[in-house]
């Protein structure tokens, strides 16, 4: 009961990585202390322990930006690029800067043209519905400002992209198109 209580608590909090510092770190001590015996504690313990082993599970190391960047930097302006590569080019700076994942920023279902919003300062705001990160499934905005190096701006290349492919879907259809006729 007393995890229970402590994981209401740290609930409370809107950032998720303190939710899951409060959680794994009174989970360590009652896991240490041999608790566990109320099987709402075992439940959590077991997920937040690897299968067959006693061992927490780790944090996965924060991927570097500068290998994208690098790349990014390499490749020809965005007017030129391909709308494959373009595609490829937007999904992968909107992960990065509004740290969704490329799962809930692709599927057509998901992101929709009308749920981005440019903004008088050259913003872009962008509306997520039924993402993962969402954990009140009320959905959520980001806003994203231009950056300096043209080759590596989210804004630039979701423009570019969004221009590109006006041609092919209407205004409320999905951000990113399928690569293959007919485009959806």
């Amino acid at each position: 009961m007393r995890t229970l209580y402590l994981v209401k608590k740290a609930q409370s909090s809107e950032r998720p990585e303190s939710l899951l510092r409060t959680i794994s770190a009174a989970l360590k001590q009652f896991f240490l202390a041999k608790f566990g015996h109320d099987p709402i504690d075992s439940e959590i313990l077991r997920g937040l322990i690897r299968s067959n082993t006693t061992r927490f599970r780790e944090r996965t190391k924060i991927m570097p930006v500068e290998p994208f960047v690098s790349q990014f930097s390499k490749w020809n302006d965005n007017h030129i690029l391909s709308i494959a590569c373009l595609r490829q080019k937007s999904i992968t700076l909107l992960a990065l800067t509004a740290l969704c994942r490329p799962s809930d920023i692709a599927p057509q279902a998901i992101f929709r043209r009308s749920q981005i919003i440019q903004n008088s300062d050259s913003s872009l705001t962008l509306r997520f519905f039924g993402i993962k990160n969402d954990r009140k499934r009320e959905g959520f905005e980001v806003r994203l400002h231009k950056a300096d190096n043209k080759k590596v701006d989210p804004v630039e290349c979701l423009l570019t992209y969004l221009n590109k492919t006006a041609r092919l879907t209407d205004s409320d259809g999905p951000v990113f198109l399928t690569l293959k006729q007919p485009f959806r």
